[in-house]
């Protein structure tokens, strides 16, 4: 939710987590597991609201994460080309 809020403002979050189709209620903690059915629910209806597809919407996601984790976690990134022998 936090990368809906900074990309697409706190109604857009208002308006994904208040869905009555949820069977979580919108209601989430950092150690919890979620149906994965929710998360294609959250994304249609950031399509749907936003006017993006879905596939813009995950691939704008995507170099977000990555991006923000190579800066968090730099031993995480591998100096030089990956060769295969």
């Amino acid at each position: 939710m936090e990368y809906v809020e900074e990309n697409f403002g706190l109604e857009m979050v208002n308006k994904m987590t208040e869905n009555p189709r949820l069977a979580s209620s919108g209601d989430y903690t950092a150690v919890g597991t979620y149906p994965h059915e929710e998360l294609f629910q959250y994304l249609s209806i950031l399509s749907e609201s936003s006017g993006m597809s879905i596939e813009d919407i995950v691939m704008l996601f995507g170099k977000l994460f990555f991006t923000s984790r190579a800066t968090r976690e730099p031993y995480t990134r591998r100096r030089g080309p990956k060769t295969i022998s």
